[in-house]
C-alpha cells in the first residue's frame, strides 16, 4: 500500500495546474488509469505509463480559462494568459512529435515517513520530473482546448516584448488528501486528474510571463518571450442594468430600452420546450413577433375591473430566450425581475409555455385550473378568432382551444392568466407566445401599481397603499397604517407592501385576502430561495 499511495500521489503531482480566473467545469473523462482494483507493480505500471506519456489520458489544468494561450506564473505552474487571448502564432514547420521515453516515477522505494515531504518537493518543481504532454509538436505553442488540456496551437508561439504583469504565487498547500486510501484516495486521485481541484503543477526552467511551448522530448519548454499581444486586465464586467419595482405612476421604460437591458442579461435558455415544443411545427413560443389583434385593444380590462387603457402597450414585442424574456417584460412594466422570476415560477414551475397540441402535435404543457372557469362564458365579444384559432363563436361563448382538445383548461401561458370567459380577448397571443404572455402579466401588475383596479374585493385599504407609496414609497408600511400583513419584508415598506398585494390579486382577484396571502406566503418562499430555473 505504500508504494500505491506513493505513486497515487505522484500521479496527482503531474496533473494539477493553478487558478488563474474563474475555473470552468472540467468536462468528465478517463482520468483514473488505474481502477480499484490495480495493487503493487500494477498500480506502479499503470502509473507510469500515463507519467512517461504513452497512454492518452492527459491531464486538465485546473482554473484555465478554454481556448486561451498558456502562459508561465510566478511559481512555475502554467495558467491562462491574462488577457484571455488565443495563442497568436507565427508560420507552422510541422515536426515529429517524438515517442516519449524514461522513467518519471521516482518514489518508488521511498517509505511512507519520507513520502509527503517528497510528494511535495515534486508539486513545488523543487526536483526536476516533468510529466509528458502527448500531441504537442516541439516549438509549438502551446493552448489551452475547451476543455482545460494543454493542446497544439498550430505554430510556434510569435513573441512580442509587451511586459506580462506576473500572476501572484499560490497559496501552498499541495498534496490534499492525508492518508487516504482504498476508494477515498482514489476518488481524490480522480479529482485532481480532472482539474476540480486548485492543486498546481510547476515546471523547471520556464519564465514568468513567458509563452509556453513544446519541449524536444514532450515536455513543455519556455517560449522565449510573452506571446505577441498587448496584455490587458481582464475587463470589469459591465454591470447589468437594474430591473425594479416602480412606483404608482412613474415613467415606463420603452420597448427597444427593455429590449437592450434583457439583451445584457444575455441569459441561457432553461426550458428547451418553449424553443421546441416537439410537435410537427417545432413551435417556438420565444419567437413569436406578431400585431396584436384590435379586439384585445377593445375589451382588456373588461370582467375584471382593471382600466383598459393600462393594456394599450402589451405587445409582446420581444424574442430571446425565457429568462431575458422575463427580465425584457418585468423592465417594461416597471416589475422587479426578480420578483416576475419567482411569480412566474409560483405559476408554471419550470417556466412552461409550450402547446403542442396546437400545432399538430400531442400534449399541452401552458394549461391549468381544469374546468374551473372565472365567470361566464356567455355574452362575450362575438366572433373573435386570430392567426386561425376561433375564440368565440356567434352567439359569444368562450370556444377557444376546443378545436384542439384542451377546452376545458381556462388557465393558460406561462403565467397561467385566467383566459377562460373572463380574459378571453388575450387568446389566442396567451397561449401561442412567452413574451406576450409574461407582457400582458406584468400590465396588470403595473395597472394595480397605479391604483387603477376597480372590481370588487378591492378595500379601501388599497387606495390607501396606493396613497402610501406614491408620497412616501421607502416609509415603513406600519401596521397602524394597513389593515393587511406588513412582515413579509424586514422594514417593509410602503412601495413592498402595494407591491405584494397586487401580487397576490393575480391568484385570489382580492386585496390581502385569505387566499391572497397564502398566495403571497408562496411567492416570499421562492423568492428568498430564488428557486426559479437557473
Amino acid at each position: 500500500m505504500n508504494r500505491i499511495l506513493a505513486i497515487a500521489t505522484l500521479l496527482i503531482v503531474f496533473c494539477i495546474g493553478f487558478a488563474w480566473g474563474v475555473p470552468p467545469t472540467p468536462v468528465p473523462g478517463p482520468y483514473s488509469p488505474i481502477g480499484n482494483d490495480l495493487t503493487g507493480f500494477a498500480f506502479r505500471n499503470a502509473a507510469n505509463d500515463r507519467l512517461s506519456g504513452n497512454v492518452s489520458a492527459q491531464p486538465k489544468i485546473y482554473g484555465c480559462v478554454p481556448n486561451t494561450c498558456a502562459i508561465v506564473a510566478t511559481d512555475g505552474s502554467i495558467v491562462s494568459d491574462p488577457g484571455h487571448r488565443a495563442c497568436p502564432t507565427a508560420t507552422a514547420t510541422p515536426s515529429v512529435i517524438p515517442t516519449p521515453t524514461g522513467a518519471y516515477s521516482p518514489m518508488l522505494d521511498d517509505t511512507i515517513a519520507n513520502f509527503y515531504t517528497e510528494a511535495n518537493q515534486w508539486l513545488k518543481g523543487v526536483h526536476k520530473v516533468e510529466p509528458r504532454i502527448i500531441g504537442i509538436r516541439p516549438g509549438d505553442c502551446v493552448q489551452f482546448d475547451a476543455t482545460c488540456h494543454p493542446t497544439d496551437a498550430g505554430g510556434p508561439c510569435a513573441i512580442g516584448s509587451t511586459p506580462l504583469a506576473l500572476i501572484p504565487t499560490p497559496v501552498p498547500g499541495y498534496t490534499g488528501f492525508g492518508l487516504s486510501s482504498g476508494t477515498v484516495l482514489h476518488s481524490n486521485v480522480d479529482a485532481r486528474l480532472g482539474g476540480s481541484v486548485a492543486v498546481p503543477l510547476t515546471f523547471e526552467g520556464l519564465t514568468p510571463g513567458h509563452a509556453v511551448m513544446g519541449g524536444s522530448n514532450g515536455q513543455l519548454a519556455d517560449a522565449g518571450g510573452p506571446p505577441a499581444l498587448v496584455i490587458t486586465p481582464t475587463p470589469t464586467a459591465t454591470a447589468t442594468p437594474a430591473v425594479v419595482n416602480l412606483g404608482p405612476g412613474a415613467t415606463l421604460p420603452s420597448d427597444s430600452t427593455c429590449a437592450t437591458t434583457a439583451d445584457a442579461y444575455g441569459l441561457a435558455e432553461t426550458t428547451p420546450t418553449n424553443v421546441d415544443d416537439g410537435s410537427p411545427a417545432h413551435w417556438d413560443s420565444n419567437n413569436q413577433i406578431f400585431t396584436t389583434p384590435s379586439y384585445f385593444y377593445a375589451h382588456a380590462g373588461e370582467q375584471i375591473g382593471y382600466a383598459n387603457a393600462d393594456f394599450s402597450r402589451v405587445d409582446g414585442n420581444y424574442s430571446g430566450t425565457t429568462p431575458d424574456i422575463i427580465i425584457w417584460a418585468a423592465c417594461k412594466n416597471g416589475m422587479d425581475k426578480d420578483w416576475a422570476r419567482a411569480e412566474t415560477a409560483e405559476e408554471s414551475g419550470h417556466w412552461y409555455q409550450a402547446c403542442a397540441a396546437m400545432h399538430g402535435g400531442t400534449g399541452c404543457l401552458e394549461v391549468g385550473d381544469f374546468n374551473h372557469f372565472d365567470g361566464t362564458c356567455t355574452s362575450l365579444a362575438p366572433s373573435l378568432s386570430a392567426f386561425g384559432y376561433p375564440v368565440t363563436d356567434s352567439g359569444g361563448n368562450y370556444v377557444f382551444a376546443q378545436s384542439f382538445g384542451y377546452g376545458t383548461w381556462p388557465t393558460w401561458g406561462i403565467f397561467q392568466s385566467k383566459s377562460g370567459c373572463a380574459e378571453y380577448y388575450t387568446q389566442p397571443m396567451l397561449a401561442m407566445s412567452t413574451a406576450w404572455g409574461e407582457d400582458y402579466r406584468d400590465a396588470k401588475f403595473r395597472s394595480c401599481m397605479n391604483g387603477d383596479v376597480t372590481r370588487t374585493g378591492f378595500t379601501s385599504d388599497y387606495t390607501n397603499a396606493v396613497s402610501r407609496a406614491t408620497s412616501n414609497p421607502s416609509g415603513l408600511a406600519s401596521a397602524s397604517h394597513f389593515t393587511g400583513p406588513t412582515g413579509y419584508f424586514t422594514d417593509e415598506t410602503n412601495l413592498q407592501y402595494l407591491a405584494l398585494g397586487c401580487i397576490g390579486t393575480h391568484y385570489s382577484g382580492g386585496w390581502y385576502d385569505g387566499a391572497a396571502q397564502i398566495y403571497i406566503h408562496d411567492f416570499m418562499a421562492i423568492l428568498n430561495a430564488r428557486s426559479w430555473p437557473h
